[in-house]
């Protein structure tokens, strides 16, 4: 009887350590699980992240020209040579449109920089001009480039500061170039007020078929040379 008893006591005992030993080990290892970190944010788009003049004068320009990630002369001068060869060889106003909009969508932030390098270009093209006609075609070579570009961004990522940009500028510039002032429309300044929204970065593009791969024109490493393409007044 006595013998049984503490059998039976010894029994329990052991019971009674495993049950403990179970019951730690469960709880090392939910406290093991409560420690594990989250995975970082991802990051932001690089788009997202270049800087914009803080106004529209030409100071405002040349700061955000001088930022440290602002290409070199060199590469600003053929920036837009893709878009002058999707001017040259294609001749829907449609496809044209669509090609711009996918250059853009193909690396927006080199179109950023040669946006407003091609500004800073043209007012420093215009402070070494002698004959008016020179400073005329200038403008309208360069803003036959502008305007486009500025349209996409806004509406690719809806991001009307390009256009705003562009039209502030072309305003001041117009009264000793053209010896005229612009004027918008309510259609025009509706367009120049518009909030940008970063996450138009995130929208798909439509379903079409490539215009640039239809006409052969791919973004590619390296600056191509410009042609000069042909403006009428």
């Amino acid at each position: 009887m006595g013998v049984r008893l503490r059998l039976t006591v010894l029994t329990v005992v052991i019971a009674i350590n495993i049950a403990i030993n179970i019951t730690i080990n469960i709880s090392g290892c939910s406290t093991t699980e409560l420690d594990v970190k989250p995975p970082p944010p991802p990051e932001p788009p690089a788009y997202l992240k270049v800087p914009h003049p803080n106004g529209f004068d030409i100071s405002d320009l040349k700061a955000v020209m001088a930022h440290k990630d602002a290409p070199k002369t060199e590469t600003i001068k053929t920036c837009d040579s893709y878009f002058h060869k999707l001017m040259k060889d294609v001749r829907s106003e449609d496809e044209r449109e669509r090609g711009v909009l996918e250059l853009l969508r193909t690396d927006p932030v080199s179109y950023h920089w040669c946006f407003y390098g091609k500004v800073l270009d043209l007012e420093e093209s215009m402070q070494t001009s002698t004959y008016l006609d020179e400073r005329q075609r200038n403008v309208l070579t360069t803003y036959s480039f502008l305007a486009p570009v500025a349209k996409a961004f806004r509406k690719v990522y809806q991001d009307s500061r390009y256009l705003r940009w562009a039209v502030m500028h072309y305003k001041r510039i117009s009264k000793h170039i053209f010896f005229r002032n612009l004027e918008l429309s309510p259609e025009g300044t509706l367009e120049l007020v518009q909030i940008p929204n970063p996450f138009g970065l995130w929208r798909e593009p439509a379903g079409e078929d490539s215009v640039l791969q239809k006409y052969g024109i791919a973004q590619q490493a390296g600056p191509q040379p410009s042609p000069s393409p042909q403006i009428n007044p």
